[in-house]
């Protein structure tokens, strides 16, 4: 179900390895089947929060330089 909603290129996986709706081994499946970089949030849920604040701006600080990155280049 979950790879319908994943592009095929071009695109940065960012997931959480303690989502409750998927399973993080799948998406680590579906990120080397379709040959996408891969970003996991130790343990992040489905919004990538962890729980602690800082933590969680760091990530999120990393998210939006993988992102800044990838825009370049497109």
């Amino acid at each position: 179900m979950i790879r319908e909603f994943v592009r095929e290129e071009g695109a940065i996986l960012f997931c959480g390895d303690a989502d409750p709706y998927a399973k993080f081994e799948d998406l680590e499946e579906i990120a080397k089947e379709k040959r996408l970089e891969i970003h996991t949030i130790h343990g992040g849920n489905h919004s990538l929060e962890t729980g602690d604040l800082e933590t969680d701006l760091d990530n999120m600080k990393d998210i939006l330089k993988c992102v800044k990155k990838m825009l370049e280049f497109s």
